[in-house]
């Protein structure tokens, strides 16, 4: 019976001790993988940030026949998510046809409030102050780049 006990009594404070190695190495498991995320070198984006209203308007002005792309985003949009790195692509490739921008609708409300932004990821082409085409939803880089492709070259 002593004998018994004695084995409960181990197999008690193994069972606790595989418990706190588990949760230990979970914990730092998931310490690791943030740090991971935080140090990932970042590569400097091409795609231009606006923050105001009044940025937007000034790009706008001194554009001239020049094609803008506007993504519209927000952080918690899962399909903005998946077109950000899509849309950093296609400008990097298109430097010499488009200029683009990014707008996080949260941040500037009052700006996607006037542009009447019908959902996200929502993307505006602009040319010669005019609205030329947009996109609602996640498309193929292919048809983004169709859309670059086709109003670069048509007058404002």
């Amino acid at each position: 019976m002593k004998f018994k006990a004695n084995i409960n009594f181990r197999s008690v404070i193994l069972f606790r001790l595989f418990i706190i190695v588990t949760a230990v190495f979970f914990i730092s498991s998931c310490k690791d993988y943030r740090s991971r995320e935080d140090h990932t070198p970042e590569v400097e984006s091409i795609v231009g940030l606006i923050k105001s209203e009044v940025q937007f308007a000034n790009i706008i002005e001194t554009s001239k026949e020049r094609l803008l792309m506007f993504e519209m985003y927000a952080d918690w949009c899962a399909p903005c998510r998946v077109l950000a790195p899509v849309i950093e692509e296609i400008a990097r490739e298109n430097t010499d046809r488009v200029t683009v921008y990014k707008i996080n609708t949260e941040e500037n409300k009052a700006l996607a409030a006037s542009l009447r932004i019908p959902g996200l990821p929502f993307v505006l082409f602009m040319k010669n102050k005019e609205a030329m085409h947009s996109m609602l939803g996640l498309y193929p880089k292919d048809a983004y780049v169709k859309a670059i492709e086709y109003f670069s070259k048509v007058s404002g």
